[in-house]
Parts: structure tokens; sequence; C-alpha cells
């Protein structure tokens, strides 16, 4: 029990925000995908979405979702990034860059 309370512990000490990422334009007369997933400190606390800007930043469609359970932070990036491309192609965007900040 006090191994999980200093590991709990030393986590709690982590940032809760991550270092500033700056946004990059896409090409003029193209779109920008951005999309992220988070994981929250509890067991099923996931989140997922994504943006889609043209050239000058302005918004041009976005979703958001609860993350699925059982996937750590990378697999619930791959999952905003598959509902970013189900969105592009539903809406009918076919020509689009895709943005991360993943590491």
């Amino acid at each position: 029990m006090l191994a999980r309370f200093k590991s709990y512990e030393e986590r709690s000490k982590l940032p809760l925000v991550s270092p500033q990422v700056r946004w990059l334009k896409p090409m003029v007369n193209a779109l920008l995908l951005n999309c992220d997933g988070v994981m929250g400190r509890g067991q099923g606390d996931r989140g997922l979405g994504g943006c889609c800007r043209d050239h000058d930043g302005n918004f041009i469609c976005g979703f958001a979702a609860a993350g699925p359970p059982g996937l750590d932070v990378l697999g619930t990036e791959l999952v905003a990034v598959w509902e970013g491309l189900l969105m592009m192609g539903y809406i009918g965007f076919s020509r689009f860059t895709i943005g991360l900040d993943s590491q």
C-alpha cells in the first residue's frame, strides 16, 4: 500500500500542462487537421478531439469525444487521428495535412 501511495505521490508532482506547442500554418489554400488525445489521472479518463483550420487559422470543422477505455496515450492519439480522418472524409475534404503534438 505504501508503494502505491508513493507512486501516486510522484505522479502528482508531474506538471498538468505540457510545454507550449506552436501552431504552424498550412500552405495557402490548404487545410490542416490537428488531432490530440489525452489521458487523465483516473483509469477511464480519456478524451480526444481535433479541429480543421485554413491557412489563415479560420476554424472549418472539429470534433471531440470521450476516448475508448483500455488504451495508452499513443493509442488514444491514434483514435483521434482516425476520427479526424472520418470527419474529413464525411465532409468531403481529401487534401489536407495532419498535425500532432505527440513526441
